[in-house]
């Protein structure tokens, strides 16, 4: 990387070829030199021809990389996204770009700069970003709406995601529910914390019939974010309620699996299993919870 360096700063940048350009963007991010990387991608997308698919593919890669940088300005990303729309403002890629943009200004916190990027809807993946952007802005029915309208277009995890979000706000009550949709839209774009103490400050206000919608919500946030102490005591709540056919079996499996990853907790973990098989047997995550009790029972031997 300094050889390199050191040949665009001796004033040769200029001569560097494509290839160079990218090897020297490739080493830079290796050794997490984004400044470097940027200005090598910068340098290559000013070479290429305007309207070009070298440039277009250049573009992209520096939307990428400015995207994942948190020294990256709004303003710096709404003028990348400009001139590729400028240039290639349709197809699934320009879509694909797009939403992943609206995502790190959504992450950024700068819900004024997404709301341009999805303002021309370009196509399915900025669709669902606009949904996201409606749920943090607390407009719920039309946020529900276009994410509905989405799914058949995702990916079976993505899709997953989704509907459980949609379901949980469809089982609480409009004040619980804007405050759901309020911390999804956090965790997702990576502030869990913000997303639980919402959810834990509602709890306090919400019905006995909501609570659980709540629970399982700050449960699946806290597990997402590999904090399964902050999961535990939601968890608990679901299996203490027996009442709950739907949100119950999942918590059973999922306090299992934090007492099997214990060291003393095996016997904890086979009677949450046992418990989860026998009250529930009709459950879809029955098969699943069977097989994780084989598997202790081998283990046990």
């Amino acid at each position: 990387l300094q050889a390199l360096r050191d040949e665009a700063q001796a004033g040769r940048s200029a001569s560097l070829s494509g290839m160079d350009e990218t090897r020297l963007r490739e080493t830079a991010l290796a050794a997490g030199d984004t400044a470097e990387a940027v200005a090598a991608q910068l340098r290559q997308v000013r070479r290429l021809t305007t309207g070009s698919d070298a440039r277009r593919g250049a573009l992209i890669d520096l939307v990428r990389i400015e995207a994942a940088w948190s020294r990256t300005t709004s303003a710096t990303l709404l003028e990348r996204w400009r001139t590729l729309r400028g240039e290639w403002a349709a197809g699934a890629v320009f879509d694909a770009v797009t939403a992943a943009l609206t995502r790190a200004l959504l992450e950024r916190g700068d819900l004024e700069a997404a709301r341009l990027t999805v303002a021309d809807d370009p196509g399915p993946r900025t669709r669902v970003e606009h949904g996201w952007l409606l749920l943090a802005e607390g407009q719920l029915g039309a946020g529900q709406q276009l994410l509905r309208s989405v799914v058949p277009a995702l990916g079976p995890d993505e899709a997953t995601e989704v509907l459980e979000v949609l379901a949980s706000l469809s089982r609480t009550g409009a004040g619980s529910a804007a405050v759901l949709a309020a911390a999804w839209a956090e965790a997702r774009h990576g502030r869990f914390e913000v997303g639980l103490a919402r959810i834990e400050d509602q709890l306090g206000l919400a019905s006995d019939e909501e609570r659980p919608a709540l629970h399982h919500a700050a449960a699946r946030i806290a597990l997402d974010a590999g904090e399964p102490l902050r999961a535990e005591p939601h968890l608990e709540a679901l299996a203490d309620r027996s009442d709950r056919p739907v949100e119950r079996p999942e918590a059973l499996l999922a306090l299992a699996r934090i007492q099997a990853a214990r060291p003393d907790g095996t016997e904890a973990a086979r009677q949450l299993l046992t418990q989860l098989i026998l009250e529930h047997p009709a459950a879809a995550i029955v098969p699943e919870a069977r097989h994780e009790l084989e598997t202790l029972e081998r283990g046990s031997r």
